[in-house]
């Protein structure tokens, strides 16, 4: 028989209490922001994958101006023949920057890549927009300021700072570290978003552990891991660098495995390869998502034993099938030399992933059962160390 039996958890049956009223409806608009936002990181992966980024070279306004004398700035987009001529204008003398005018963009092309960019933009907006909303709601409510007050202010700072950040993006042509901070730090946005939508989710008398369970700093590690993994992954996008060595496990078609450090490191300073060698680039993303797979594996199997709620349960059994669905995706993009459409997929699960890991991670933050099953345990090893004890001193005694 077990001695740690684990006690039924008021989860398990899916709970007979509900969130307050108020609290509820908050939730179900946190949840309406995590759709926003599910569509703006993919709006944003997509004008990163087909280099739209600088595709409206000013920012937050545009400017039609062709007269120093005369500003001309709007939020719309180009409205005729002439506004759309400035934009190729700005796109190919400011940035493109051709040797020869023959060389510029056809004007379709020029108008393909502003909708991208601009979509994003339009997406950013109607996401502010609603977070405002969703403040003014938390505000009024005293309950809400308790419960997620602090975290809705870090929030607002973090969102602060992307789109200052994504300013600076524009304003200085999308060096590859700000673009991969770019997209890291809308990850970590959304880690708060998700949160926040969870614990207003809540019943209100559930019961919440007097501390958290050690193993929530093993599921806290790999979601870690999962973010570096993502900023990897920019940094990737921006260079282009999954374009080449598209064999797998070799890089190349009669590439060794593990290239040769003077391979990697063809800079000075050696840490500029980790940004500008496309070599050493694509070599760490390709290998670290097996750390964070193994990290996985690792909190699969410290938990799957454990008491967890069915949606917990549920969350683990995702976080198993995304995370080896995401590598192997992964590989096949690889071996096609990173198309759009699975580009974007792969960006797309990498998203789903990390809100998996965030969710259960708050179920293990979370839940009390868990921490009572780590006490027990605690408690039944510390009594079989003492019964072993005793028995070495008696047979001390008696030899």
């Amino acid at each position: 028989m077990n001695d740690i039996a684990t006690p039924p958890n008021p989860q398990e049956s899916g709970g007979s209490h509900a969130p307050v009223p108020a609290q509820a409806r908050l939730a179900v608009w946190f949840r309406v922001l995590l759709a926003v936002l599910f569509l703006l990181v993919v709006a944003g992966g997509t004008v990163r994958l087909t280099g739209s980024g600088m595709s409206i070279p000013h920012w937050p306004l545009i400017d039609y101006s062709t007269d120093p004398s005369t500003k001309e700035y709007s939020l719309l987009p180009p409205m005729n023949a002439d506004q759309w001529q400035r934009i190729s204008d700005v796109y190919h003398q400011e940035v493109i920057k051709p040797v020869e005018e023959s060389d510029w963009l056809p004007i379709a092309r020029v108008k393909k890549e502003f909708f991208i960019e601009y979509t994003h933009r339009a997406v950013a907006g109607l996401f502010a927009v609603l977070f405002l909303a969703v403040i003014v709601q938390v505000v009024l409510d005293a309950q809400a300021r308790r419960s997620i007050g602090p975290m809705l202010l870090a929030s607002v700072i973090v969102l602060v700072s992307q789109i200052t950040l994504g300013g600076h993006v524009v304003l200085n042509h999308t060096h590859p570290l700000y673009v991969s901070v770019h997209l890291t730090t809308a990850f970590v946005f959304v880690s708060l978003i998700l949160w926040m939508a969870l614990r207003l989710g809540r019943p209100a008398d559930a019961p919440e552990p007097e501390r958290p369970p050690k193993v929530s700093r093993l599921a806290w590690a790999v979601t870690s891991l999962c973010l570096v993994q993502i900023f990897l992954g920019g940094i990737v996008a921006k260079t282009g660098a999954g374009k080449y060595w598209n064999t797998w496990p070799r890089m190349g078609n009669d590439g060794p495995v593990v290239p040769s450090a003077e391979a990697l490191f063809i800079h000075e300073p050696w840490y500029r390869n980790f940004l500008e060698s496309l070599l050493l680039v694509q070599f760490v993303h390709r290998w670290f998502a097996f750390a964070v797979l193994i990290g996985v594996a690792v909190l699969v199997a410290k938990l799957i034993a454990r008491p967890l709620s069915v949606a917990g349960r549920m969350t683990l059994r995702g976080v198993a099938f995304v995370v080896v669905f995401q590598i192997l995706l992964g590989i096949v993009t690889l071996l096609e030399a990173v198309p759009y459409s699975l580009g974007i997929m792969h960006l797309m699960t990498g998203l789903v992933l990390f809100q998996l890991l965030i969710a259960l991670t708050f179920e293990v933050r979370n839940n009390p059962a868990l921490l009572d099953y780590e006490l027990r345990k605690a408690a039944k090893a510390a009594e079989s160390n003492a019964r072993e004890e005793r028995f070495d001193a008696h047979a001390a005694r008696v030899s």
